[in-house]
């Protein structure tokens, strides 16, 4: 990554261009997942966590428990 120190003001448009995307492919996949979901179900969450995420989960719902200890592992400043 470039670092800019007080750039020339009429050399901010340029630096704030991000470069783009060729999402052409990404909403057939969405689809295609949304219809495996719809059609399969948790199923299908199941097997996606796992081939995706590479977790195998024994349930889809997040326990109470597990919430208050990630709330401990997150910095307080993220928490504000």
């Amino acid at each position: 990554m470039k670092t800019y120190k007080y750039p020339a003001k009429k050399d901010w448009p340029a630096l704030m261009l991000r470069p783009a995307i060729n999402d052409s492919g990404i909403a057939g996949t969405v689809k295609n997942i949304l219809q495996q979901v719809k059609t399969g179900g948790d199923k299908a969450l199941f097997s996606f966590a796992r081939d995706l995420d590479g977790v195998e989960l024994k349930a889809l719902q997040v326990s109470e428990q597990e919430i208050r200890k990630a709330g401990t592992l997150l910095p307080v400043e993220l928490k504000k």
